[in-house]
């Protein structure tokens, strides 16, 4: 507050009583920092509250009552028989305050929106119009300061729900339109009265750092969600969507990194989270490049220690998915996945060469295990192996013709004779 409690005093009260000394302190703990007292009206009497079709009094006890008018709000302080009570009146709240001046008394209505009428009569008339009159400038000004700034922060709390809907034109839509109510209210505040553009500029810089405020923790917070999201993903022994992740962390890191400079530049506690993130989100995508090369390494390598040519088969059709991940996955983004092109083209050249190669001796030997059952009168089970055999046989076609590797027309031709095998033993 802009006055000390003894200087309160003195120009208040000018008495050294205990109950004036009270009212002095209880105004004193209602001024914030920087809050300037500009009038102090005092009465010896009752304060009148009216509010509808009642009527109540406040007050009347020795101390009567105080009236002081800051550049912020009215406060009232009353010395009542239960102690001393206060109240609060911002500008915000002020709907009229006017000065009826009688022959022998002077008095005060405060009216306030939703609170009624407060009405008193004060030592000094010609002290109460000036405060009036001053009240009246402060109302108007922090009324139109004010609905800006609220406009302002209507726009700001629109901002999180769009970035985490991932709408970020809708987002930037709300921190314009914010933006622009942060610049009629400054447009207002500088045309008010001198006395109250202090103040004004508190609520000014707070609203504008709160739309600063907002906008980091919201892009903070997507980026560090997108972060978890692949960081699941990655941790899921299931398939991913390698340039979708990456495309992820993309994102991720445009939050972050946008957060990062608004929170520097602002002071924010938060740029220390962020960085944090940031250095997390590079250990993601260290991790990420690497996965494709590394689970077709882990599936070679189980591939060739395997006795089972069947799954055998599996192991490496797990480790061609994994190099072709490996090949195709940055397609279409600036990623840097493990693996040169070439090597990665030539790996799967002879992964596919080596699964062609099992599923043929796989089909040789299920042909002949029909042959001997067919010689032993096993006819279903016959039929269910050369079956059995032929899905090989179309299975490393495919591949040959997708890679041309192998003899394609070999196999169709095999797998016409086996089906003809079939049919003509087991009409």
């Amino acid at each position: 507050m802009s006055q000390e409690g003894g200087t309160l005093w003195s120009r208040l009260l000018g008495e050294d009583r205990p109950t004036k000394q009270r009212m002095v302190d209880a105004l004193a703990s209602r001024l914030a920092d920087g809050e300037h007292l500009e009038y102090q009206l005092v009465s010896g009497g009752t304060l009148t509250h009216e509010q509808g079709d009642t009527t109540h009094e406040k007050g009347g006890d020795d101390g009567g009552l105080l009236l002081a008018v800051t550049d912020r709000k009215l406060v009232f302080v009353l010395d009542t028989p239960s102690g001393i009570e206060t109240a609060d009146v911002p500008y915000t709240d002020l709907k009229d305050i006017e000065v009826d001046s009688g022959i022998l008394s002077t008095t005060l209505s405060v009216t306030v929106w939703g609170r009624g009428t407060f009405s008193f009569q004060p030592t000094d008339g010609e002290m109460a119009t000036r405060a009036a009159d001053f009240a009246t400038r402060g109302s108007n000004a922090w009324q139109r300061v004010v609905a800006a700034l609220q406009d302002a922060r209507q726009h700001i709390s629109m901002i999180p729900g769009h970035v985490a809907d991932g709408d970020m034109d809708a987002a930037r839509d709300a921190r314009r339109s914010a933006r622009e109510n942060l610049t009629t209210a400054k447009q207002r505040r500088d045309e008010t009265p001198q006395p109250f553009q202090s103040s004004l500029a508190e609520r000014h810089e707070r609203v504008q750092r709160e739309l600063a405020e907002h906008w980091m923790d919201a892009r903070a917070d997507q980026g560090e969600q997108l972060l978890d999201a692949v960081a699941d993903r990655l941790d899921d022994s299931g398939s991913l969507e390698y340039d979708e992740a990456y495309r992820m962390l993309a994102r991720a890191r445009e939050h972050l990194e946008a957060a990062l400079v608004l929170a520097i530049e602002e002071g924010f506690s938060r740029a220390g989270e962020i960085q944090s993130s940031l250095s997390a989100l590079d250990e993601q995508l260290e991790i990420l490049e690497a996965r494709p090369l590394r689970l077709a390494e882990h599936a070679r390598e189980r591939a060739q220690a395997t006795d089972s040519p069947e799954a055998a088969i599996s192991a490496w059709e797990e480790a061609l998915d994994h190099y072709r991940d490996a090949l195709d996955a940055a397609w279409g983004t600036d990623a840097d996945f493990d693996g040169d092109a070439d090597a990665l083209r030539l790996q799967i050249e002879w992964v596919v060469a080596v699964i062609v190669r099992l599923r043929r001796a796989v089909a040789a030997g299920l042909e002949d295990d029909g042959d001997e059952d067919a010689m032993s009168g096993n006819p279903d089970q016959a039929r269910d192996r050369y079956d059995t055999a032929v899905d090989q046989l179309v299975r490393a076609r495919r591949l040959a013709v997708q890679y041309r590797a192998g003899d394609a027309d070999a196999l169709a031709d095999w797998a016409d004779r086996l089906r003809t095998k079939r049919d003509e033993r087991f009409p």
